[in-house]
């Protein structure tokens, strides 16, 4: 779980620099910040859950 999380995080960020830099003008840049926060969210929640699962929780 804890590889998902890091990737999820991972193409977060590529998203978030997909979106500064931008791709192209007929790209839509909305769509990777929707993208980037639910990756970057999904990444959180699989590392917490990793977590807890390791403390025995």
């Amino acid at each position: 779980m804890k590889v998902f999380g890091y990737l999820f995080i991972f193409i977060g960020i590529v998203a978030v620099f997909v979106t500064l830099n931008g791709i192209g003008e007929d790209m839509p840049q909305e769509i990777f910040v929707v993208i980037s926060f639910l990756a970057i969210i999904l990444g959180a929640y699989f590392l917490y859950k990793d977590k807890q699962k390791g403390n025995g929780l």
